[in-house]
């Protein structure tokens, strides 16, 4: 059998103490449904019922405290809560809530990473795609954020000087366009958007015949 030691109100929880050594983290109404107090002695089942309501609320504040620093996919919040070693069951329950909150939405999650990236440097569709698949956003809902961004994704004007500056440091090199070409790629632009830039580059005399 088991005894509780203690039973600390804290302010946002229950801190209840084991004769085992274990400390739970209770919700406070926890104390009146499961009618604690110091020096009850609880079975195993009664053990087991509040070992995994700790692992619930636990897993809840711990997914909005991660929630609190920036936005995560329902995939990043997974894993940060399965690596702290909540159980199933308790991960889902908390995932379900925050969804049903609004804390958790993958479409907004999206629209966020691309709006960031797109107020840096230029940066095309097919990187942003890998970079929402990455970071685990559904592979329809990344493309659904990416179609309704909107029209001017990619601003003309941002990748000439992109690869105007990246040019400038390749034109000396053997195989400069083609440099160019696979770095734009490796940006994520398309086929039309980068033969667009070479061919503007081209234009301006900046490039060699």
């Amino acid at each position: 059998m088991i005894e509780i030691t203690g039973i600390q109100f804290k302010e946002a929880h229950l801190l209840v103490t084991l004769s085992t050594g274990e400390s739970l983290h209770l919700p406070h109404e926890g104390a009146k449904i499961y009618a604690l107090a110091a020096g009850k002695v609880i079975d195993h089942d009664e053990y087991g019922r509040l070992k995994e309501e700790s692992d619930r609320f636990s897993c809840y504040r711990r997914a909005l405290y991660y929630l609190s620093l920036r936005g995560r996919s329902v995939f990043e919040l997974e894993r940060y809560l399965h690596g702290k070693g909540f159980s199933k069951s308790s991960v889902a329950e908390a995932v379900s809530r925050l969804l049903e909150r609004g804390y958790l939405d993958d479409y907004a999650y999206a629209m966020n990473h691309i709006g960031k990236k797109r107020g840096r440097r230029a940066v095309g569709k097919s990187r942003l795609l890998s970079e929402l698949f990455r970071k685990g956003v559904p592979a329809d809902i990344a493309r659904r954020a990416i179609a309704e961004y909107g029209a001017e994704l990619v601003d003309e004007d941002d990748l000439y000087r992109l690869a105007a500056e990246k040019f400038e440091r390749l034109k000396e090199k053997k195989d400069g366009v083609r440099k160019l070409v696979f770095f734009l790629r490796q940006r994520g632009f398309e086929g039309d958007e980068i033969r667009r830039v070479v061919e503007r580059l081209s234009r301006e005399d900046t490039m060699p015949e």
